[in-house]
Order: structure tokens, then sequence, then C-alpha cells
């Protein structure tokens, strides 16, 4: 019981939130089938919450380079120019350096923040749309 407190305790904290109880105690298969449904929805709601880290993130990296002066965003959001993943699979050890400066200094000192709060202001319009 506690182990399953726990865990829906950790979704919680991302937004996952279950009341089913299917399961007595001294009967191990009930929290096990609850632990493995709750395992599911969890690598769903972390899939979804990486994307849309993965928005922010981009979003924060282009606001830094206008910032610095670059206008190449206005060439790539135009439709002919393509973009794939991979073009970014093997970045140039200035894109290498400029991942990491974002993630210590930006992410880690209030992006995580705003993309949680990005996504909590998403789920709370989604919610009220139905």
């Amino acid at each position: 019981m506690q182990c399953c407190n726990k865990l829906k305790s950790t979704f919680a904290k991302v937004g996952a939130f279950s009341t089913k109880r299917d399961f007595i105690r001294g009967y191990p298969d009930g929290v096990i089938r609850l632990i493995e449904g709750e395992a599911e929805a969890f690598d769903e709601i972390l899939s979804d919450r990486g994307d849309f880290c993965a928005c922010i993130d981009a979003r924060g990296a282009i606001s830094l380079l206008e910032k610095a002066g670059y206008e190449h965003v206005k060439a790539v959001i135009q439709p002919e120019f393509s973009v794939s993943a991979s073009d970014v699979k093997d970045p140039s050890a200035e894109g290498i350096a400029f991942s990491g400066k974002f993630y210590s200094e930006v992410w880690v000192n209030g992006g995580r923040k705003m993309a949680d709060e990005a996504i909590r202001q998403n789920e709370e319009e989604s919610r009220t749309a139905l």
C-alpha cells in the first residue's frame, strides 16, 4: 500500500492522478495490475511533458539568439525551409557548448519552472475548453 501511495504521489507531481483502487491487502496481483496501469499512464504523461519542454527550450534558445542580434529564425520558419531530426544529430562544438550554457544558466535557473507553469496553464485551458 505504501508503494502505491508513493507512486500516486510521484505521478501527482507531474499532473497525473488516479483514484482507482482495485486491490485488497494480501492480494499482490491487484497491486501489481494497478502499478502497471499507472506506469503506462505515467509514461504517456512524461512523453507529453517532454514534448512541451522541448518546445519551451527551442523558444528560449531562439530568444537568446535573437537577443544576440541573429535573425536566422526568419529564414527557418519559411515554408520552403525544411528541417528534420537528422539536421540536429551532429551539432558543432559551439552548438554543444550553447546547449550546455542554456541548460545551466536558463533551464536550471527558471526555465524548468517556466515550462511547468506553461504546462499547467495549457492543462487548465484544455479543461475549461471541454
